[in-house]
């Protein structure tokens, strides 16, 4: 959460209420042990 808040320039808050939306997409989940090798998309 704190990776895409940081990268997005969006407070950990936002990035809550877009996750619980479904906004960010990935291949894989995003589950917060992963650090690299991993890309998603935010809809917005």
């Amino acid at each position: 959460m704190l990776f895409i808040a940081g990268g997005c320039a969006l407070s950990r808050a936002e990035v809550e209420r877009l996750i619980v939306a479904g906004k960010p997409v990935s291949g894989v989940r995003l589950t917060g042990k992963l650090f690299d090798g991993f890309t998603f998309t935010l809809k917005r």
